[in-house]
């Protein structure tokens, strides 16, 4: 059985309003990408609605029509898909019979896009597969550059803004990339989360169990038993096990930080980093996370501070371990700062 996105695309968001953004988030060959790419040609031969397909970095576009080709011949024989390259490859036409159906554009050519928005004033959604980056290899800036396309498109047809939906697929990498952080829902995933809803957002969290098998009785994967979860599992391959409890023995006191109001502590041990709610408050290392907490003692925290260079690389590392729940979303908090 693979991926149905029906039900992620019948939800409304926290404020009971249409979402613009759709995630799906799932296992690997889960079928997300098929999914979502039937959707849009679906729309094309009943509507004549136009898509954007989206992807990071220019060099990316000129596999766009390959991408949806095999679905095009599996959903809808008999048809010829074509692209071509515009403007030095800025961006890729894609056809089918002949008819242009879509573009291929990239996030990092954001500047193009917004000066050239009117070529995409047709577009009536947009599809950005592997929205999580499994190598952690983003655009600079790449949220900014993420909402100067959408702006630009949004655009046009008479109006200042036009509703066109963006729908997002990945295999679940981390909770800290970057469009969680965005859209503040990074420390709202939980382990057992299916569909979470934000402002203007769903999430769909879906594990395929036949995919699981097939994948993990593959020989591919037989051949590397120590694959660290890669895409078999629906968890965060590059996120911490979530330990919450007391923890006791040698410790080397690292900071104070105060977050929403309340002070909490990390520490260092042996094997991993603890925080806590007991603090230290005559410790001189000691900062605070958000702008409406800062005092004369507690500077807003230095995004580019040693210090947090190092709590983030921990927490990549997956050596975080919490007293209990608030102090985990506290350290979501601080890292995701400048995430």
């Amino acid at each position: 059985m693979y991926y149905d996105g029906s039900k992620l695309l019948s939800l409304k968001d926290i404020d009971g309003e249409t979402p613009t953004f759709y995630l799906a988030v799932s296992n690997k060959t889960a079928g997300k990408t098929t999914y979502f790419e039937r959707l849009l040609l679906n729309r094309f031969f009943k509507k004549g609605k136009l898509f954007a397909l989206l992807y990071r970095f220019k060099y990316q576009l000129s596999g766009a029509a390959d991408q949806i080709e095999r679905d095009l011949n599996y959903f809808f024989p008999g048809h010829e898909l074509t692209s071509k390259q515009k403007v030095k490859g800025c961006y890729y036409e894609i056809y089918i019979d002949k008819m242009l159906c879509g573009y291929a554009i990239a996030i990092n050519s954001a500047d193009f896009i917004k000066n050239y928005s009117h070529v995409f004033n047709d577009v009536e959604s947009i599809f950005f597969d592997e929205f999580q980056s499994e190598t952690s290899h983003y655009c600079e800036d790449e949220i900014k550059k993420f909402r100067m396309i959408l702006t630009a498109i949004s655009r046009g047809q008479g109006k200042q803004y036009r509703y066109v939906p963006v729908y997002m697929a990945s295999n679940p990498i981390t909770l800290l990339n970057p469009y969680f952080v965005a859209f503040g829902i990074a420390d709202k995933i939980k382990d057992d989360t299916k569909f979470l809803r934000g402002k203007r957002v769903v999430v769909e969290h879906n594990f395929n169990e036949s995919a699981n098998s097939a994948l993990t009785e593959s020989g591919l994967m037989q051949a590397f038993p120590d694959r660290d979860g890669y895409g078999a599992e629906s968890t965060y391959i590059k996120d911490y096990v979530s330990i919450i409890g007391n923890v006791q023995g040698k410790n080397k006191y690292l900071c104070t930080f105060k977050y929403d109001g309340k002070l909490y502590s990390i520490r260092e041990y042996k094997d991993f980093v603890y925080c806590s709610d007991n603090v230290d408050t005559s410790y001189p290392i000691k900062f605070s996370v958000l702008a409406t907490d800062v005092q004369s003692s507690l500077a807003l925290i230095n995004s580019n501070s040693p210090l947090l260079l190092y709590i983030k690389e921990c927490f990549r590392l997956g050596l975080f371990r919490f007293k209990n729940a608030q102090c985990k979303k506290a350290i979501f908090k601080v890292v995701s700062a400048s995430a």
